[in-house]
């Protein structure tokens, strides 16, 4: 979420999110932070440099949110000379300020979605931007409170996607303000981990989190397709992920759905020194591999869900919905797991419906031909 450097330029901090492959989408799990957690990572900055070293185990992490009031999303974080930290914790439109040494820190509520913070030259203030009240909260240090706020234009009526936009990033929406959609994701794309959300009626088999860019166009929805719209998604999302304490309402559902629909695609690969022939080829053997019977232009998807080999365990599961081959460059780790973690992994090493001796030229011209979409 940021990056910022101690006074005495000796550390690294970087504010982040742990998603807990292990923990599904419980209500206690979510309860007491099992399942996400919001942190602020110190790391040394001379391990950085030692390149035989893991930094990782030189850190100092700390936590932000407790059962009951949690922190989703801490984003923008600056140091004052005196070593006072501020964090924006976007997903609960707060800043946190204090110190991480003895860990003491106030939270004061801010403007909608707070994502950039700067200090005043004398560091007494800062200056928080809110991205989804447009606005300029002026925190004083030594009061720790908003002093002033300047709105940057005149807010005008929202219409339900940009409504929807907001509820996206707004981890209020979960219990107690853990997480927001956001967060696992990310700018509407994905955090490229697997979660247990029970999204398939599956307990103990984690799944891969699918891009939601594009996916106005890929129903049904969920890796299992028992989704047929979106607002069907989003309300079972909101139930059994987010763990709300009411059940979300129906103009929430209807307004996240309106702003999932105007997610495009994700853009293909560059397409400098791209090879047309290969692209050509490529497009030739997916034909001929039947590759298109599943993955069917121009949405490179269907409405059917397949067996290609593959189960997910503990979940019970062999049969899944194709996900999107748009943009699919982007969506590494592939697979329901996330086990292949390059495209021509998928082919390889998962054998994803192509024969173990399939030749490098021909595999080559393939995964050449998947790049440009």
């Amino acid at each position: 979420g940021g990056l910022g450097v101690s006074p005495d330029g000796k550390e690294l901090l970087v504010s982040h999110m742990i998603l807990t492959e292990s923990a599904a989408t419980t209500r206690d799990n979510v309860f007491w932070g099992v399942l996400m957690t919001s942190n602020v990572r110190m790391i040394p900055i001379a391990s950085l440099r030692k390149l035989d070293k893991n930094p990782i185990r030189d850190a100092q992490t700390n936590f932000f949110g407790d059962p009951g009031h949690a922190a989703g999303d801490p984003n923008a974080l600056v140091l004052a000379p005196d070593g006072t930290a501020l964090v924006c914790l976007a997903g609960v439109s707060e800043v946190a300020i204090g110190r991480f040494r003895p860990y003491a820190f106030s939270r004061v509520p801010v403007g909608r979605r707070p994502v950039a913070v700067a200090l005043a030259r004398d560091a007494a203030m800062a200056c928080v931007a809110c991205a989804h009240s447009d606005t300029i909260a002026l925190v004083g240090l030594a009061e720790r409170k908003v002093t002033a706020e300047i709105a940057l234009g005149t807010m005008s009526s929202l219409g339900d996607a940009e409504e929807g936009e907001r509820l996206f990033y707004d981890a209020r929406l979960s219990l107690d303000g853990w997480f927001s959609c956001h967060s696992c994701h990310s700018d509407g794309h994905t955090n490229r981990q697997n979660a247990d959300t029970f999204g398939d009626g599956s307990y103990g088999a984690a799944k891969n989190v699918l891009s939601l860019l594009g996916c106005r166009d890929t129903g049904p929805w969920g890796w299992n397709g028992s989704k047929r719209s979106l607002e069907d998604q989003v309300r079972e999302s909101m139930r059994l992920t987010m763990q709300p304490k009411s059940p979300a309402s129906e103009a929430d559902i209807t307004r996240l759905a309106a702003y999932l629909r105007t997610l495009d695609p994700p853009p293909c690969a560059a397409t400098v020194g791209r090879d047309a022939e290969a692209i050509e080829r490529g497009e030739q053997v997916f034909h001929a591999r039947r590759c298109a019977s599943c993955h069917v232009p121009p949405s490179y998807t269907s409405d059917k869900i397949y067996d290609v080999g593959l189960d997910d365990g503990p979940g019970g599961n062999r049969a899944f919905n194709p996900p999107s081959l748009r943009g699919v460059t982007h969506g590494a780790p592939y697979l329901h797991d996330g086990r292949a973690k390059t495209l021509e992994a998928v082919f390889r090493d998962a054998e994803h419906k192509v024969p173990a001796d399939l030749p490098d030229d021909e595999l080559n011209d393939l995964l050449a031909f998947l790049r440009s979409l």
